[in-house]
């Protein structure tokens, strides 16, 4: 305790006293900023990416635009395979396979491709391929099955618009990051390529339909190796063996990027070790927040996962597709676009298609609408 013996000792105390608490709080103060900047360096750059950022305006969606979704599964604190574990290596055939580029379009006429929303189902085991009506798939009330009018489509790879803002992620363990999957398809004709897909349910990989049906290479896929959250050559959870896909008709059939979405059943529960974003339909989209985490091939050989956030908007007249402005290249094919919202539940809207040969500042998805949604929903229902 301190006794004063006059007011001007005590002033002259306390004055010192103050003057150390200033330098201490600027000291704390210049601290703290030094943190700061250290922590939005790494979540932007540099050191790579530890959260999926949200900061871009205007980015909020759903509201009255909602017609119908299925949630997300954040499962927490992850539990990889040590690095030195057999299982957590990534096989030597797989290691410097082609990223898959993207085949040419054959439109056709809407009027020709009105079965385009038909269900194709291929079981890998057995090799039989069957076909289910759309009607079949919808809710009793019916929903009208329309073809909205084509937009002219090319057949460049990827397009990194303006700057090149994706960001390596580091630890690829992180909700959501480790959702998002490396995807080797082995054709008949001997060729494996490269692709990207996300965990959209306990055993279920949402993707780009030519990932599991390829016109150029025999059709349907011989194989499939699902390998969620890979990094480098180390495969935190092991892979997964798809033992049945399905997509639609548009796209076996027609070849039609409309319908070039595809789900991969896997041989054991993916999401016990990774959980799995949600999926849903929105009438529109348009100014939301677009996120995406893949595998571009243009990037440590195809192995290193990167994540990139922009916008992407709506195409008027058709219902379909959306597109983009985030970064692509071929090996991104089939990642998941998702937005989250205010609750931090994200949400696959689409998954990543084409770009168009006259519109250079876009790329383009495939778009969740309701009939894909219906169809999707009830493949996974169907617990097969």
């Amino acid at each position: 305790m301190y006794r004063f013996q006059n007011p001007q000792s005590k002033s002259l105390i306390l004055s010192q006293k103050g003057a150390a608490l200033t330098k201490r709080g600027w000291f704390i103060v210049c601290l703290l900023i030094v943190l700061s900047a250290l922590v939005i360096s790494g979540c932007s750059g540099g050191g790579g990416s530890t959260s999926d950022d949200d900061s871009l305006p205007g980015g909020g969606g759903g509201g009255n635009d909602t017609v119908t979704y299925e949630e997300g599964f954040d499962i927490g604190d992850t539990d990889p395979l040590d690095m030195d574990d057999p299982d957590a290596q990534l096989e030597d055939d797989f290691q410097d396979c082609e990223e898959f580029s993207f085949p040419e379009e054959n439109w056709v006429s809407p009027v020709e491709i009105s079965d385009g929303e038909d269900t194709v189902e291929y079981d890998l085991t057995t090799g039989q391929e069957r076909i289910i009506p759309v009607e079949q798939l919808l809710p009793e009330t019916g929903i009208p099955v329309t073809e909205p009018e084509p937009v002219p489509l090319g057949t460049e790879n990827r397009q990194i618009i303006g700057e090149d803002d994706r960001k390596k992620i580091t630890d690829t363990t992180v909700y959501p990051f480790c959702t998002a999957c490396k995807i080797y398809s082995r054709f008949p004709n001997g060729k494996v390529y490269a692709c990207s897909g996300t965990v959209i349910n306990n055993k279920y990989v949402i993707t780009a339909g030519y990932t599991v049906y390829s016109h150029d290479d025999g059709g349907w896929i011989s194989s499939v190796t699902v390998v969620p959250a890979l990094n480098g050559t180390y495969k935190p959870y092991g892979s997964y063996a798809g033992v049945q896909c399905r997509t639609f008709v548009g796209w076996t059939q027609y070849k039609d990027y409309k319908y070039g979405m595809a789900l991969i059943t896997v041989d054991k529960n993916i999401g016990d070790k990774t959980g799995w974003l949600g999926y849903g339909y929105w009438s529109s989209i348009n100014g939301w927040n677009a996120h995406g985490c893949n595998y571009p091939g243009d990037k440590d050989n195809g192995r290193g996962m990167y994540y990139c956030y922009k916008k992407m908007y709506d195409i008027s007249g058709n219902s379909m597709l959306f597109r983009y402005t985030m970064d692509d290249y071929p090996g991104s094919g089939g990642g998941g676009i998702y937005w989250k919202d205010s609750e931090d539940r994200r949400f696959v809207t689409g998954v990543v298609s084409h770009t168009v040969n006259d519109d250079p500042n876009y790329n383009y998805a495939c778009k969740i609408n309701e009939n894909k949604f219906n169809s999707i929903k009830s493949w996974i229902d169907s617990g097969q």
